[in-house]
């Protein structure tokens, strides 16, 4: 059973609330401090979700974009997966020929992290052919991250398929899964992160109201898991258990 940790970053209403806030930002500069966080993407969808990214951390973090060709045969199975995970049914079945074509896009994987990707960096797979290159990642040292952008109202077949596709292909060797999704009031946002080295579920709850700080909670949010996955993804544990947050933020 998976830990769960959960904070909620809105407009603070206190003297307790801004000493949280704090201390989440801090925590996340101390983990992620000399590292480089990448925006990895080749397909549409996937390089605008790292411009959008970018944008909300490059005040606080080194954040660079690292594009890589969508070659074919595997662009066009991973743009097939995309459309599955938007709610789309997929016109042909995701088989063994489905899987070998993807197995392709991961030995596409060293030339085209060339010698950018060093140990301890944090590489966000923003798309279904960028996930395909984790385990390459994982074995140079870095942290890789699935940004799983949720698109689809429903759990339909076809996004369970895809997700199922994706985690026997190359997601199951990410260090998280990041899942980033609004609330039906709009104006609500929540970024969920799953570590299933460290079984954590890690829950960041923003508030999305309109004033000029929301794109800081934003980033917040972010950076504040960022680090969490650093400091977790491949700690160990005994027996699972994950140290709760302190009541009281550190003075």
């Amino acid at each position: 059973m998976a830990a769960v940790r959960s904070d909620r970053i809105g407009p603070p209403t206190g003297l307790h609330e801004r000493r949280v806030l704090a201390w989440l930002h801090a925590t996340a500069g101390d983990a992620l401090a000399g590292r480089v966080v990448w925006c990895a993407a080749a397909l549409d969808g996937g390089h605008a979700a790292g411009r959008r990214l970018r944008e909300h951390l490059h005040d606080d973090l080194e954040v660079v974009p690292l594009a890589v060709e969508a070659t074919e045969p595997p662009a066009e199975l991973a743009r097939q997966l995309e459309a599955m995970l938007a709610g789309v049914p997929s016109p042909r079945p995701l088989g063994a020929a489905a899987r070998t074509e993807y197995v392709h896009g991961a030995e596409l994987a060293e030339p085209a992290l060339g010698g950018r990707v060093q140990p301890g960096d944090v590489v966000v797979l923003h798309d279904s052919f960028t996930v395909s290159f984790a385990a390459a990642l994982r074995d140079r040292g870095a942290h890789a991250i699935w940004h799983l952008r949720r698109r689809s109202g429903s759990r339909s077949p076809c996004v369970r398929a895809a997700i199922d596709f994706l985690d026997r292909g190359g997601g199951g060797a990410v260090d998280a899964v990041v899942i980033d999704e609004r609330q039906s009031s709009n104006r609500e946002g929540q970024i969920t992160a799953f570590l299933p080295a460290a079984r954590l579920l890690d829950i960041r709850e923003v508030s999305l109201g309109g004033d000029a700080a929301r794109g800081d909670r934003v980033a917040l949010a972010w950076t504040s898991l960022l680090g969490d996955i650093v400091e977790e993804d491949r700690a160990d544990h005994v027996g699972g258990t994950i140290q709760v947050r302190p009541v009281v933020a550190a003075r």
